[in-house]
C-alpha cells in the first residue's frame, strides 16, 4: 500500500513517475488561501512536452502550404535576409549560399504573390499546390527554416527570420491557429519530404528537406494540470516557440491555462496592432537558459520567492530549467532519445542515491503511435522497438 492517494490515471505514466507525481500532489496540495504566493507550481515546455509535435514547425508548413501569407514582397524579403544574416554564410548540407538562396526565394515570392497571395479571392479560386513555381517554392522555403537557425540565435539578433506571421492582427492569427489545430490534429505521425533544385554559380543543386506532421495533446500532461490545478498547485507552460502561437494553442481547449500562466517569445506588435519578426523586451526571452531566467524574474516574484516543485521539458532547450532550481522535487525528461547533455538526466534517474533518483524522471512515448508509453524508452519514428538512448 503506498503512503499517499492516488490523484491521477495511470494511462501512459511511467510507473515511477506515476507514483511520484501523486505523491507530489499529496504532498504540496494546497488547504488554504489559493493566493499564488502561497500556491506550488509547476512548468511545463509546451512543444514535444505538453504535445506531440513541433507547434511552430506546423504554423511554418501550414503558412507555406496555403500561401497564407500577409507580408508584401518587400516585408517578406526583409524578414528573410535581414541585415545581420551574411548573405555568403552556407546552409544545411547542400551549402546553399544564403544569399542565392533568399534571392530565389524573393523572385518566387514575386511571381506568387502577383498571381496569388495578393488577391485572397482569387487564390481561393485558382489552383496553385500544382504550380511548379510554388513546389521550388516551398520545397526552398522549408529548407531554409531548418537550417537558419544555425547562424543565429534570436536572443542576440532580437529578430526571427522565420516569423512568417508578420503582418497578421491578433484576432486574425488566433483563427489561423485554430485552423492549423484543425488541419493537424489527430492525425497519424508522418514525414513530408521537398525536392527542389537551385542554381548556384552556374550549376544545379538539389536540395532536400522535410516536416515531422501531425499534433496530439498529451492526455496525462492534461490530466495533471486540471488534477494539480483541483489541489491548489499552478501549471506555467513556458515555451521557446511565439507567444501569440502558444497563447492560443494552450489557452484553448484542453489546456486552458489563463494567459498570465503562458510564455513563449515575445514579439513586437505594430501601432495597429499587427504582429512583426522583431521581438520584445516583455519579459526574458525563454530560449535554453532564457527560461530559467525567466522563472528567476517572473515566476519566483508570484510565488514567495519559490521555485517550481516540477519542471517538464524534452531537449536541450529545456536542460537549464530542468536542473536549475533547489525547490524543484521533480524534474521529467520527455525521452526523446537526443545524443546531447540530456542523457545525464538519465543517468541521474537511475543513481542509487535517492535524492537524486527521487528527483529525476524518464517518460517514454512512441513516435509512431503519437503518444507516451508507460516506460523510460521510447519507440523513435519508423524505427520498431524501443531505446532508451542513442
Amino acid at each position: 500500500m503506498s503512503e499517499f492517494q492516488t490523484y491521477l490515471k495511470k494511462a501512459n505514466w511511467e510507473p515511477k513517475l506515476y507514483d511520484r507525481l501523486n505523491q507530489l500532489i499529496d504532498d504540496m496540495q494546497l488547504s488554504g488561501s489559493k493566493e499564488p504566493s502561497n500556491q506550488a507550481y509547476m512548468v511545463f515546455d509546451f512543444d514535444e512536452t505538453c504535445i506531440m509535435g513541433d507547434i511552430e514547425d506546423h504554423l511554418s508548413l501550414y503558412l507555406v502550404d496555403h500561401l497564407a501569407f500577409r507580408m508584401t514582397l518587400k516585408e517578406f524579403y526583409e524578414v528573410i535576409q535581414p541585415d545581420f544574416l551574411d548573405v555568403n554564410q552556407k546552409l544545411g548540407p547542400a551549402k546553399i549560399p544564403l544569399g542565392i538562396l533568399t534571392e530565389s526565394l524573393r523572385n518566387d515570392y514575386s511571381y506568387l504573390y502577383d498571381l496569388y497571395i495578393k488577391d485572397k479571392k482569387k487564390i481561393k479560386q485558382l489552383s496553385f499546390e500544382k504550380d511548379p513555381i510554388f513546389l521550388s517554392f516551398r520545397a526552398k522555403l522549408i529548407y531554409y527554416y531548418q537550417t537558419i537557425h544555425s547562424i543565429f540565435k534570436i536572443q542576440e539578433t532580437n529578430f526571427c527570420p522565420t516569423y512568417w506571421f508578420q503582418g497578421y492582427d491578433e484576432e486574425s492569427f488566433s483563427y489561423l491557429v485554430k485552423e492549423i489545430w484543425n488541419t493537424y490534429e489527430g492525425l497519424r505521425p508522418q514525414r513530408r519530404y521537398y525536392q527542389a533544385i537551385i542554381i548556384v554559380d552556374g550549376s544545379k543543386v538539389q536540395l532536400e528537406s522535410y516536416l515531422q506532421v501531425g499534433l496530439r495533446y498529451n492526455e496525462e500532461v492534461i490530466q495533471l494540470m486540471r488534477v494539480a490545478n483541483q489541489h491548489g498547485i499552478l501549471s506555467y507552460v513556458v515555451s521557446a516557440s511565439p507567444y501569440a502561437l502558444i497563447r492560443n494553442s494552450v489557452s484553448q481547449n484542453p489546456l486552458e491555462l489563463p494567459l498570465q500562466q503562458i510564455f513563449g517569445v515575445p514579439h513586437v506588435l505594430t501601432k495597429e496592432g499587427k504582429l512583426t519578426a522583431a521581438i520584445s523586451k516583455d519579459w526574458p526571452i525563454p530560449i535554453s537558459v532564457g527560461k530559467v531566467s525567466l522563472i528567476n524574474e517572473v515566476l519566483l516574484a508570484k510565488h514567495g520567492g519559490r521555485g517550481p516543485i516540477a519542471v517538464f521539458g524534452d531537449s536541450m532547450g529545456d536542460y537549464p530549467m530542468l536542473m536549475a532550481f533547489p525547490d524543484t522535487q521533480v524534474s521529467v525528461l520527455i525521452n526523446r532519445v537526443l545524443d546531447n547533455r540530456t542523457k545525464d538526466i538519465i543517468t541521474l534517474s537511475e543513481s542509487k542515491d535517492s535524492n537524486l533518483a527521487n528527483r529525476y524522471f524518464i517518460q517514454g512515448r512512441d513516435e509512431n503511435a503519437g503518444g507516451w508509453r508507460p516506460s523510460i524508452s521510447s519507440v523513435l519514428f519508423g524505427k520498431q522497438t524501443s531505446q532508451k538512448t542513442v
